[in-house]
């Protein structure tokens, strides 16, 4: 999954930050521009004939890193217990993130990608294989193996337009 926001600072206020944000059960690991959450157990999904099969999968986030992006993680402690599976524990989760100063009246842009992934696989190779690459008019986000079987090339302009190549 790719999320592209575009965002317009107000005029009222001189300085904002902005960003963008993820949400995690658990943290297994990270980079400098990554974090890798860890599994939340198994769940059902169809086996390709008829029935189903467990899976296990953690999930990655990675943010682009335009000048003046830091990216961030916070415990987040609560006084009330909230579900969640694997019997963690019900009163803190993990929140990641980007963020940069913005300035009154300016067009800022914050892309992420987010892949579900067998928990065996390098979250670190998977992190390695996702590239942004800003444009004038937008940005691309290259997807390369073992992110995808073919790499791909996601282009997300400004104007709202996409595009997708693949090279096989």
């Amino acid at each position: 999954m790719i999320i592209n926001d575009q965002w317009s600072a107000g005029k009222s206020r001189p300085k904002w930050t902005a960003g963008q944000l993820w949400q995690f059960y658990a943290m297994k690991e990270q980079g400098a521009d990554w974090f890798c959450g860890d599994d939340d157990g198994a769940f059902n999904v169809p086996d390709g004939q008829g029935g189903t099969k467990p899976v296990t999968r953690r999930m990655l986030v990675k943010f682009s890193m335009s000048p003046h992006t830091e990216t961030f993680v916070e415990q987040i402690n609560q006084s009330y217990l909230a579900p969640n599976p694997k019997n963690r524990p019900q009163d803190k989760f993990y929140t990641t993130g980007s963020k940069r100063a913005v300035a009154a009246g300016e067009e800022a842009s914050f892309t992420l990608v987010v892949i579900p992934h067998d928990p065996g696989l390098d979250a670190k190779a998977l992190a390695g294989s996702i590239r942004f690459n800003a444009q004038p008019d937008g940005v691309n986000v290259v997807l390369n193996q073992p992110a995808v079987a073919a790499p791909v090339r996601v282009g997300l302009f400004h104007d709202g337009r996409w595009e997708v190549s693949r090279k096989p």
